[in-house]
């Protein structure tokens, strides 16, 4: 059986002897910079895709797809990840790290409406088939 790592801070505000929020936050996830006039839904949400537990952040954009890749493919590429699975039709794209994976994900809802875009980081490839 495969080891892997999945990191991820947590989070705490202590008053007094009361721990008042904790919560997971996902380093792959909070290192990424938010898409440029995108507006956060939500973000660092726990999921699970295929049976692994992941985490998301939802993001919408008056973008085109292309735009959306090609922004998050030359960050993750400048901090060392490398693609590993591109789904051009599907407008998804795949990086691997250290055996820790980030997936950009882009809805396209149609010319006239915001596109949901998806950064969503595993540990452990999500096995995203082709269509």
């Amino acid at each position: 059986m495969r080891k892997t790592t999945f990191i991820s801070i947590i989070c705490a505000i202590v008053m007094g002897n009361n721990i008042i929020i904790a919560s997971a936050l996902n380093v792959d996830l909070w290192s990424l910079p938010q898409f440029p006039a995108s507006s956060i839904v939500w973000k660092d949400r726990p999921m699970q895709i295929n049976g692994i537990n992941a985490q998301a952040t939802h993001l919408r954009a008056n973008t085109a797809p292309e735009e959306v890749i090609t922004f998050y493919q030359k960050f993750l590429l400048g901090q060392g990840w490398k693609v590993k699975d591109f789904f051009q039709e599907q407008n998804i794209i795949a990086f691997v790290k250290n055996n820790r994976f980030v997936y950009v994900m882009i809805q396209d809802n149609g010319s006239d409406v915001p596109r949901d875009i998806y950064l969503i980081s595993s540990p452990g490839d999500l096995a995203i088939c082709r269509m």
